[in-house]
């Protein structure tokens, strides 16, 4: 009798929590890697779109940033991105920047450049998802309380990945400011501009050393959250935070870049 009320109890408590969603009831949850590759196969089909983000900078634990920017984008020929960025418009610098940037060969390379260089290059969303792409450890987690018909996964890196990857950023960004020394002499008489030119290389070089001495001893945390929605399997929103901490003279650093972007007008 016991035996045969206790398998009642289990059938009628299934037949309750499988009705209800969840207990006994197996609920297909998918893996959120699956939904990264889709994302991006589905972004990959795409001719055009535009994009807009905000990105800011703190270098304190003051809770303030330094310096906050707003940006907005195009794709256009799959392979062409144009990207407008000014600060925000509690700053009194108003000047736009605009960059063009060329996919070639898998990379995204500067076509032109208009107004001084921030970090303009890294707000590429699109260049941010296909790094990601190709970063070996990394760990996926589906998060939850999303809007219905939406999906939501958090991308983490490894920390030794995101120190490399962190380092790769500003080893481009220093590369790409040593070429362009040259044309910070035109202004200068010809008989004074290699003496200019040979200072700047020696202040490069110093600034080059320092930077490299930090990124030996750094620690990073580089964290992504990508909103998708399911009917398309296309990216809605991009947002990361990283952190990066360096020893020096006077104690530990630390800067913290965030970024938030939405995508829309896919064709």
């Amino acid at each position: 009798m016991y035996s045969s009320l206790y398998r009642f109890l289990i059938v009628i408590l299934c037949a309750a929590v499988l009705f209800g969603g969840t207990g006994c009831a197996y609920r297909y949850q998918e893996d959120p890697k699956e939904i990264f590759q889709r994302a991006l196969t589905g972004l990959a089909g795409k001719e055009e779109l535009e994009f807009r983000g905000k990105a800011a900078i703190r270098t304190d634990d003051h809770g303030l940033f330094d310096t906050e920017y707003q940006y907005s984008g195009t794709l256009t020929n799959h392979n062409k991105v144009v990207i407008e960025s000014q600060l925000s418009p509690s700053s009194t610098d108003t000047k736009t920047r605009s960059l063009t940037l060329k996919r070639v060969n898998k990379e995204w390379k500067v076509e032109s450049l208009d107004g001084t260089k921030p970090a303009i290059v890294r707000w590429n969303p699109l260049a941010q998802l296909e790094a990601i792409e190709q970063i070996k450890n990394k760990t996926f987690r589906a998060e939850y309380g999303v809007p219905r018909g939406k999906q939501m996964i958090r991308i983490e890196l490894d920390s030794e990945e995101a120190v490399m990857y962190l380092s790769n950023q500003l080893e481009e960004e220093m590369q790409e400011l040593q070429s362009e020394l040259p044309a910070l002499t035109s202004s200068v008489p010809n008989d004074k501009r290699n003496e200019c030119l040979k200072e700047l290389n020696t202040l490069y070089e110093q600034q080059k050393s320092q930077l490299d001495d930090y990124l030996t001893k750094a620690q990073a945390t580089l964290v992504y959250h990508l909103l998708i929605d399911k009917k398309t399997n296309l990216p809605l929103r991009l947002s990361s935070e990283s952190e990066i901490r360096y020893q020096k003279e006077e104690g530990t650093a630390k800067e913290l870049l965030v970024t938030d972007v939405y995508f829309d007008h896919y064709k």
